[in-house]
């Protein structure tokens, strides 16, 4: 049986997005824009 390859890691960026919509649980982009440290 052959292992199915790891999932690459996340970005920075794409890692604060998701710890963002972990603590808010729903949000829209606005709201998730908001909540970034480090406006793009």
């Amino acid at each position: 049986m052959t292992r199915k390859p790891k999932p690459n890691a996340l970005s920075r960026r794409e890692r604060q997005i998701m710890d963002i919509l972990y603590k808010l649980e729903r949000a829209s982009v606005g709201h998730v824009l908001s909540n970034l440290a480090d406006k793009p």
